[in-house]
């Protein structure tokens, strides 16, 4: 029979430095305190955001998605690797009809920057992203051509009514983009570009850090 321990700890939580063990902390019933993994990277300062459109001035997206023009990208050079694990889009008007929302990965990076942003960590005072990101309307950032034998498709979906205007996907299979690597997002409208806010987050990670 295996013997295994925890400490039980539910007040008062003592915080041990870097470098040292410590117990495995539990409830007072026996049931491990365990962090979500992501929980833990943004508690490291490796989670960034990049955010499309602000307060009452959203984005204009791209009259029909065309191939490598897309509103938002993040790029991961070589020695990095950037992963995707969330998105939130809220359209704010239809534009055209139909407007489609897609994003996407390919092992290149950005083309073409348009108006470049700076990720913004999660960790408030934590480390500059080594990622590069860019944000411009209208498919202004120029992507690598999608080809079905290295683009990646992670998320792609159709807002046909305005009631159905708000998407939040959290990737539970997210894309592990090994530079030199980026994703990015496109947002279009047939005859009339949508308005929109966006955002999406991405964990960074050096070198050998991820396999």
């Amino acid at each position: 029979m295996s013997d295994e321990r925890v400490y039980a700890k539910t007040q008062n939580v003592a915080r041990a430095s870097d470098d040292t063990w410590t117990n495995l902390r539990a409830t007072r019933d026996g049931a491990p305190i365990v962090a979500p993994w992501l929980v833990t990277l943004a508690i490291e300062g490796k989670v960034y955001q990049v955010r499309l459109g602000t307060i009452t001035t959203p984005l204009t997206g791209d009259v029909l998605i065309t191939d490598t023009a897309a509103e938002s990208a993040a790029e991961a050079a070589t020695g990095f690797t950037i992963m995707p694990v969330r998105l939130n889009v809220d359209i704010e008007a239809l534009g055209g009809t139909l407007p489609q929302v897609a994003f996407k990965s390919v092992g290149a990076l950005i083309t073409t920057l348009g108006a470049a942003f700076v990720p913004l960590n999660l960790r408030i005072g934590g480390p500059a992203a080594s990622a590069r990101a860019a944000v411009s309307a209208a498919g202004g950032v120029a992507v690598a051509a999608e080809v079905d034998t290295t683009t990646r498709v992670h998320f792609a979906a159709t807002q046909a009514v305005a009631a159905n205007n708000y998407l939040n996907v959290d990737f539970e299979l997210p894309p592990v983009l090994v530079g030199p690597a980026s994703c990015y997002l496109q947002v279009a409208s047939v005859t009339t570009g949508s308005t929109y806010f966006a955002n999406y987050d991405f964990a960074e990670f050096v070198g050998t850090e991820v396999g």
